[in-house]
């Protein structure tokens, strides 16, 4: 009895050793499998691209999970953990491309991106010259890049996360990000990827039923699109009035950008200075006195780059609000007046007065108990 027990407790201690061994070896031979999105993956056929992009893509997620710094800067994503799910749910199969071809749906993203100020975006937001630059790449018909899995499973990453976060943006805007999106319950993996399905399904309007349907909102949207076809979004020198001796030569510089027929020097003298101010106040129909005074400098700083800016900022701000009751007071306080509104009709529309910039009215949603008119 006892020479059988031992032959049995070797005989366990036998096969947990050859356990060990085998799960230690395929523990291995999985961190072998996994792919390295910053590494080329060659394939042979177009047809095989498919199934390495997705070892790539799945080792990617999981390895941004464990330690979102392991990657270098340019292959980080944002949404990472809504593209898990997302991918998970499809197998982690390519989104956007199909055998080294992108399909309509990965096109049509790439164009949006690249309209994207038509909705108050900003397509750098959205990897927009990344994209280009991968897709450039990908239109090469050498097989080094054109089977290359690795930058096929980037480019669809990239798309991915651009989708999720046009649709976090258009839903909820950027202003106080943390705070608003611990609040919507709405936005979960599920509703991004309700969201994704209905894209990919060519359902119209996707993007403007994420978006307020109040009728300012509207109207900014409207105006948004007439600025948008005259607008030129060329970078301008800022003109800082935090030292007033650069003062001068800042304005002679933004209005040589503006104006080829004045030149700029670093060291310029006051009648070249008053000299290009008068040209330009001429040019934009505004009294001649060649002074260096705040509203000047303010035009000059106001340019259709800052102008759309504060767009996508009130955009944004509408976003913030909540369903709005059947009577509320809406103050615009850069108009100066009010709107009392009833089940959308004007009722009553009064001027204000706000704060100065100094002390500036706050901008807030409240519930009004009571009031005090004069």
């Amino acid at each position: 009895m006892l020479i059988k027990a031992v032959k049995n407790y070797n005989l366990i201690s036998f096969t947990l050793f050859l356990f060990s061994i085998f799960t230690i070896g395929a523990f291995y031979s999985c961190k072998e499998k996994a792919r390295d999105i910053t590494k080329t993956e060659i394939v042979k056929q177009p047809e095989e691209i498919n199934a390495t992009a997705e070892d790539v893509i799945k080792s990617t997620l999981e390895e941004i999970a464990e330690n979102s710094k392991a990657l270098p800067d340019s292959f980080r994503i944002k949404n990472a953990l809504v593209l898990q799910d997302i991918y998970s749910d499809n197998l982690y199969a390519p989104l956007w491309s199909s055998n080294g071809t992108f399909n309509r749906n990965g096109d049509s993203l790439f164009s949006l991106i690249g309209h994207s100020k038509e909705y108050g975006l900003f397509p750098e937001d959205y990897y927009y010259s990344r994209l280009a630059g991968v897709r450039m790449q990908l239109s090469d018909t050498s097989k080094a890049v054109k089977l290359n899995a690795s930058l096929w499973a980037y480019s669809d990453l990239l798309l991915s996360s651009a989708f999720v976060q046009i649709v976090k943006d258009l839903k909820i805007g950027r202003l106080l990000p943390d705070s608003v999106v611990s609040k919507d319950s709405t936005l979960t993996s599920a509703f991004f990827g309700e969201q994704l399905k209905s894209f990919q399904q060519r359902k119209d309007s996707v993007f403007e039923r994420l978006e307020p349907k109040d009728s300012g909102y509207l109207k900014l949207r409207l105006a948004l699109d007439s600025f948008l076809k005259k607008a030129k979004f060329k970078n301008y020198t800022f003109v800082s009035t935090e030292d007033s001796t650069r003062i001068p030569a800042l304005v002679l510089k933004r209005i040589s950008e503006e104006d080829s027929t004045v030149s700029f020097v670093e060291t310029p003298d006051s009648f070249e200075v008053v000299a290009a101010v008068k040209r330009y106040q001429k040019k934009n129909e505004i009294k001649p006195d060649g002074k260096l005074g705040a509203a000047l400098i303010d035009r000059l700083n106001n340019s259709d780059k800052e102008k759309f800016i504060r767009i996508t900022i009130n955009l944004d701000r509408y976003k913030l609000l909540p369903a709005m009751p059947e009577q509320y007071i809406f103050v615009n306080i850069p108009s100066f007046y009010l709107r009392l509104m009833q089940d959308d009709t004007l009722v009553l529309k009064s001027r204000v007065v706000v704060g100065k910039p100094t002390t500036r009215t706050p901008i807030i949603t409240s519930a009004i108990n009571n009031m005090i008119t004069y």
